[in-house]
C-alpha cells in the first residue's frame, strides 16, 4: 500500500497503486460518528468502508476527468461529483472511508457498489450494475433494478430489491425481506431469523433457523426450497396451487390440505409457503 498525500492535505491509501500525486484526487471533512453521508455519482465504481475516525475522506484511483467536492449539511456532508458534459460517460473508481456508525446513502446510475464494516443505517442503490456489502449492522436497505445483490456477514432490519437480478445473502440474521421480480433469492442464516422472500419467476431458497414472528416464502412460477436444521420447530402453512409439495421433517411426510397449519419438530412461528406453478420442497437437515 503505498500512501499518496494530495493537496489538499488529506491522505488517501491507494492499494497496489504507482501513481504520481498529481494524478490522485482526494477530499474530505470532518464528520461525527453518526453523521449522515450521501454520495450520489452517474457512472461510478464506488468503495465505502467504515473506519475508526471522526472525518470523511473520498480518494480516486486512478486518473479521472471528474472532479469532487464535500459540503457541509444539516447533521452531515454531502459529497458532490462534477464532470462535464463531454465526460457524461467517464466511469471512475472511488474509496471512501466514513465513520463505522455513519448513516450512509449511496446512489449511482450505473456501476459497482461495495460496502464494508459499516454499523449505521444504510441505503445504497443502482440502476445498473452489482451491488454487494460485506459485515453491516443495524438497518440496511440496498436495491438494484438491473444487476445482482449480495450481502454477506450481516446482522439487523435487511431490505433488498432486485427488479431484474439475483439476490444472495450469506450468513445473516435478523428481519430480513428479500424481494426480486425476474431473478432468484437464496438466503443462508446463521441465527433464528424473520423473513419475507418474494420472487415472480425465480427460485426462493431459504436454509437455517426461522423465528421470532411470521416469515412468507412466495414466488409464481418458481421453486420454493426451505433448509430448517434440526427438527424445525416451526409451524408451516402450505400452498401450492399448480405445483407439488415435497415435505420431509420427521412426522411431516405428507402435506395437509393447502392452507391448514402443520407443526413441524415443537411446532413454533408460523411460516407460510405459497407457489402457484413450482414445486415446494421442505426438508429438516438433521
Amino acid at each position: 500500500m503505498r500512501r499518496i498525500a494530495a493537496s489538499t492535505g488529506l491522505v488517501i491509501a491507494l492499494c497496489g497503486s504507482s501513481l504520481p500525486a498529481a494524478a490522485a484526487q482526494a477530499v474530505g471533512a470532518a464528520a461525527s460518528a453518526t453523521a449522515l453521508v450521501v454520495f450520489q455519482p452517474m457512472r461510478a465504481d464506488i468503495v465505502v468502508a467504515g473506519w475508526d475516525r471522526d472525518s470523511v475522506h473520498v480518494g480516486v484511483v486512478g486518473q479521472t476527468p471528474t472532479r469532487l467536492e464535500v459540503t457541509s449539511m444539516t447533521g452531515g456532508v454531502q459529497v458532490f461529483e462534477r464532470r462535464e458534459p463531454r465526460d457524461a460517460d467517464a466511469r471512475p473508481a472511488y474509496e471512501v472511508f466514513v465513520p463505522r456508525a455513519a448513516t450512509i446513502r449511496v446512489t449511482v446510475r450505473q456501476g459497482i457498489i461495495t460496502l464494508r464494516g459499516l454499523t449505521g443505517a444504510v441505503r445504497a442503490g443502482l440502476v445498473e450494475g452489482s451491488l454487494g456489502a460485506d459485515s453491516l449492522s443495524g438497518r440496511i436497505e440496498l436495491s438494484a433494478v438491473t444487476g445482482p445483490v449480495e450481502l454477506t456477514n450481516s446482522h439487523g432490519q435487511i431490505d433488498v430489491r432486485s427488479v431484474a437480478g439475483d439476490i444472495v445473502l450469506s450468513r445473516v440474521s435478523g428481519t430480513i425481506s428479500a424481494r426480486t421480480t425476474s431473478g432468484g433469492v437464496h438466503i443462508t442464516l446463521v441465527d433464528r431469523s424473520t423473513v419475507a422472500a418474494d420472487s415472480y419467476s425465480g427460485p426462493v431458497a431459504i436454509t437455517g433457523w426461522l423465528g421470532g414472528g411470521s416469515s412468507t416464502l412466495t414466488t409464481h412460477s418458481g421453486n420454493i426450497s426451505l433448509r430448517l436444521p434440526g427438527s424445525g420447530d416451526v409451524t408451516l402453512f402450505v400452498t401450492a396451487v399448480r405445483g407439488r409439495t415435497v415435505l420431509a421433517c420427521g412426522a411431516a411426510h405428507r402435506p395437509p390440505a393447502d392452507g391448514a397449519p402443520l407443526p413441524v419438530g415443537a411446532g413454533g412461528d408460523p411460516v407460510e409457503i405459497v407457489s402457484f406453478e413450482g414445486t415446494i420442497d421442505v426438508r429438516c437437515d438433521r
